[in-house]
């Protein structure tokens, strides 16, 4: 029921912090090959570029086999 989407890399849902602040989280279906490039290249982008309809970037996961 938290889904917001899902792509050809991996789904991505609504969360909520205990201050009730919502987010997205992206959660990779696989972090091998084009999957790990394409992962980098967001989370850099994302970092980088304010637009009214992108949300800001709060942080990533990249331990071990999570991204």
């Amino acid at each position: 029921e938290n889904v917001i989407g899902e792509g050809g890399y991996g789904i991505v849902y609504r969360g909520i912090f205990e201050d009730n602040h919502m987010v997205a989280v992206k959660n990779l279906l696989n972090n091998k090959g084009q999957a790990e490039k394409e992962f980098k290249v967001e989370v850099e982008a994302i970092g980088r570029v304010r637009h009214k309809n992108l949300v800001r970037l709060l942080g990533y996961c990249a331990e071990g086999a999570h991204r």
